[in-house]
């Protein structure tokens, strides 16, 4: 996991990856993961595998999205102005920018276009899930706020990317490994 700035919150755990106020550019890969990223900026590049993707974007970049066994669902700003190519195989495409061409067949669904006269590229494809690309609302939306984490899981507070040790406790070890070391929140490391 790379990021430029990380705002917000990082939780983790070892089916799930919460994170929001990030600032890109953002590069994730990873597996068996259910992925959501609130109020992103910047380039985005995920790929994850046995997991679902929710990508909330505020300030959008060029973006890239691929997943297999999962649902993406990547909602823009109301006013963004995008070129679109999203392909899923053994699924659906759903956009709520009507500027956009969905074409719905029988094993496999592609949008593509470009609105408010293009800007960033979005490259989504998907194989045995869903792609739906959403309008987000024009007012801002505070994120609910996250459960208190239980012992298997971290959670992460950072003004800018830094690198520590991976804890080696008891509980952290049964987590999978990460490419990007964090700090442990049970032991500090």
């Amino acid at each position: 996991m790379e990021f430029s700035r990380l705002d917000g919150d990082l939780d983790l755990d070892s089916g799930d990856l919460h994170a929001n106020s990030v600032i890109g550019p953002v590069r994730l890969v990873t597996r068996s993961k259910d992925i959501r990223l609130d109020d992103v900026s910047g380039d985005v590049h995920l790929e994850d595998e046995n997991g679902s993707i929710e990508l909330r974007v505020n300030s959008l970049g060029n973006v890239k999205v691929q997943n297999r066994k999962g649902d993406i669902e990547i909602t823009l700003p109301a006013k963004a102005a995008f070129s679109l190519d999203a392909r899923s195989r053994e699924g659906e495409v759903n956009s709520d920018f009507s500027e956009l061409k969905v074409d719905n067949g029988d094993h496999q669904a592609i949008a593509t276009g470009t609105v408010g006269g293009g800007g960033p590229h979005l490259q989504v494809a998907n194989e045995h899930g869903n792609i739906e690309i959403r309008k987000g609302s024009a007012v801002a939306t505070t994120p609910p706020v996250p459960p208190p984490s239980s012992p298997t899981s971290m959670a992460v507070k950072a003004s800018a990317p830094r690198q520590v040790p991976i804890c080696k406790s008891p509980a952290a070890t049964a987590r999978r490994s990460l490419s990007m070391s964090m700090a442990c929140k049970l032991c500090r490391t």
